[in-house]
């Protein structure tokens, strides 16, 4: 019901790819209000906590056509943080997928 009251400009002046982001709406109780943000998450000006990435990696994997479940997350998630130690590729997604 809101989303047809959004609207998206992107200012010419900002040239760079990650920022400044720059929020700004209207209220009838509060009147204008915004809100900028130098860095957005994730950027390297302001880098995720592992605990950040770890939450994000698990709420993408749960939301997805074919979401994964817990053990399917851990398992995937540690292979990943696990990659270089890994001597062949092929074994991946055993036990995964």
């Amino acid at each position: 019901a809101h989303i047809s009251k959004v609207s998206v400009k992107v200012d010419p002046s900002l040239t760079t790819e990650r920022g400044p982001v720059v929020i700004r709406m209207h209220t009838k109780t509060h009147g204008d209000l915004s809100c900028r943000i130098d860095h957005v998450p994730g950027s390297p000006e302001a880098p995720l906590t592992e605990a950040a990435v770890h939450e994000k990696f698990q709420e993408c994997f749960r939301l997805g056509v074919r979401p994964l479940t817990d053990t399917q997350i851990t398992k995937i998630y540690q292979r990943i943080r696990d990659l270089e130690k890994i001597s062949d590729m092929s074994t991946f997604f055993d036990d995964i997928c």
